[in-house]
């Protein structure tokens, strides 16, 4: 591999990889339906509160940071820069709530089985 073709973020090759791994799988067997979902940054705990962020698990995640702000309007935390082009200069993300998540997982699912004969 050249040095062009390096990958800019350390999962990039991982993720082509199981991509084409899967996508090869499908194409060769009409038995294993696939399909890929892609998100970042989930965040949040259930509604019903039975399962929620815990700090003591991971004190580097955003959303522990986010779950805690919430709870404690006194709480701050900090994303690394200042010098994107932004109003107050830090980064832009894009959060999506476990519950819908996992409503996505669920509807990815009914898709599946209810077209298990077409190509995605």
């Amino acid at each position: 591999m050249s040095l062009v073709n390096l990958p800019c973020r350390p999962t990039e090759t991982p993720n082509k990889f199981v991509k084409k791994y899967f996508s090869d799988l499908a194409k060769g067997n009409d038995l294993i339906p696939v399909i890929a979902l892609r998100y970042f940054n989930p965040i949040g705990a259930h509604s019903s509160g039975k399962l929620e962020n815990s700090a003591e698990c991971s004190t580097k995640s955003c959303s522990i940071y986010h779950s805690i702000s919430c709870r404690n309007s006194r709480a701050n935390y900090c994303f690394l820069g200042n010098d994107y082009p932004t109003k107050d200069g830090t980064c832009v993300r894009d959060y999506i709530h476990v519950e819908d998540l996992a409503e996505a997982h669920v509807s990815a699912l009914k898709y599946l089985k209810k077209s298990k004969n077409q190509r995605l």
